[in-house]
């Protein structure tokens, strides 16, 4: 799933983001912006 993958990489570069999913009962959104052109 994309989601997992997204959120894997977003992990890896923000750590306390697995540690606040941890805490949470809700589930963080993933958000994936492109630029306009």
């Amino acid at each position: 799933e994309e989601k997992a993958r997204l959120w894997q990489r977003l992990v890896r570069m923000y750590p306390s983001y697995e540690d606040y999913q941890k805490r949470t009962d809700r589930e963080i959104p993933v958000i994936l912006l492109d630029p306009s052109e």
